[in-house]
């Protein structure tokens, strides 16, 4: 792609962030609020009207899963349900945010920190099919959980992945930073940080194509929310990421995969080093964009890629027991201040993308990628890149 189709997509996106009709959706769903449009004040109390089994599971989230039952103060807000309008592609989806109050010891322990939103939400999101509303997934997000050690924040989200025609499918994102109660244990006091800055952990990512996806409207709900049942997914993993504190989001690992340079994927690991492993096989060609691409400035100032392994898994026997182990069968060398597409063809399938030498930044010790995509079977497997 040439350097002046890449700042073509930029002035695009830059637009459609300016004239935005939901900003205040960012931190929600990064990738997609600068496409929607709030529904009015009745056609949102039409909507919820007709779509009562899908608050239904909302409540339900909020019963069982984030302990209404025995917290009845943490209630769902219905009358402050938000729903949002997304056309692309021929498709129409809605979003819909739902808050719901914290229980009382919660906002107790975090009344002196400022960066934990004062409610927590419900994010779920549906498709039109067939001029019917199906429901794909809905979670909560912004919610706190625990276990005997310390406490989670849960940021979840979604992405639609889109092609030049047609939407691929989308991507459920669920993110946490892990942070601890003081001695006295009435209080949070600290969150979990490296290189003086907070970690954010990718507890799930699960990529569902639409060409997959099942016509029965049952729903899974064995984790906090629901999904379609029998819905396969293409189950990615990677590296920890910087969490902002004030947009939790900012840094995540969606952004490799939205199709804008401006944003990109930030590492936070001990070695400055990152990994992306997916369960489906990658062959064909791969194309990135290395470092903070927005502008020269912020790619110089980052870390960026310098070698890339590229692994598969293989089969080994020890003591009469078979194992799998990762393998690496190419490596890749990346150019340096290039802030758009680099190719590279893949000579065989891998599986699990690693970083393992990177060109250093002037200021951060932040390594960053921008775009990652890879080419097989004739298509794309995340947004459609030019020629």
């Amino acid at each position: 792609m040439k350097k002046s189709l890449i700042i073509l997509i930029e002035i695009i996106l830059l637009i459609a962030c300016i004239h935005a009709k939901a900003p205040d959706m960012e931190i929600f769903v990064p990738t997609e609020y600068m496409y929607m449009s709030q529904l009015d004040k009745k056609e949102t109390e039409n909507f919820i009207k007709d779509n009562e089994s899908i608050f239904e599971m909302c409540q339900d989230i909020s019963y069982h899963h984030l302990e209404e039952r025995h917290c009845p103060e943490q209630n769902v807000c219905f009358d402050e349900t938000k729903i949002y309008k997304e056309t692309v592609n021929g498709d129409t989806f809605y979003w819909i945010l739902v808050p719901g109050n914290r229980m009382d010891e919660t906002k107790e322990m975090m009344r002196n920190v400022s960066w934990v939103s004062e409610k927590h939400y419900f994010l779920g999101l549906v498709r039109v099919e067939n001029g019917e509303n199906k429901l794909l997934m809905f979670h909560p997000t912004f919610h706190i959980d625990r276990d005997e050690r310390s406490e989670y924040y849960f940021v979840t989200t979604y992405q639609i992945i889109k092609g030049k025609d047609k939407n691929k499918g989308v991507v459920l994102y669920k993110n946490s930073l892990a942070f601890y109660r003081n001695e006295q244990g009435t209080k949070f006091d600290k969150y979990q940080e490296r290189k003086k800055q907070p970690v954010g952990v990718i507890k799930r990512a699960e990529y569902y194509l639409f060409e997959n996806e099942p016509q029965e409207q049952e729903y899974c709900n064995d984790l906090p929310g629901f999904e379609l049942k029998n819905w396969p997914r293409i189950m990615i993993q990677a590296s920890n990421f910087l969490w902002d504190l004030k947009n939790p989001l900012k840094y995540g690992l969606q952004n490799a995969f939205d199709g804008n340079p401006a944003t990109s994927y930030v590492e936070n690991t001990e070695d400055d080093l990152m990994m992306i492993e997916f369960l489906t096989d990658l062959y064909g060609e791969m194309r990135i964009i290395n470092g903070y691409a927005a502008n020269e400035k912020l790619y110089k100032n980052n870390n960026s890629i310098k070698t890339i392994g590229m692994y598969d898994y293989t089969p080994i026997v020890v003591n009469g027991e078979e194992f799998v182990v990762p393998e690496k069968f190419q490596t890749i060398k990346c150019k340096n201040n290039v802030l758009n597409y680099q190719s590279y063809k893949l000579t065989t399938q891998s599986v699990i993308f690693k970083v393992e030498e990177i060109y250093k930044g002037k200021k951060y010790n932040d390594t960053c990628l921008a775009e990652l995509n890879f080419y097989g079977n004739g298509s794309w497997l995340f947004n459609d890149v030019d020629e």
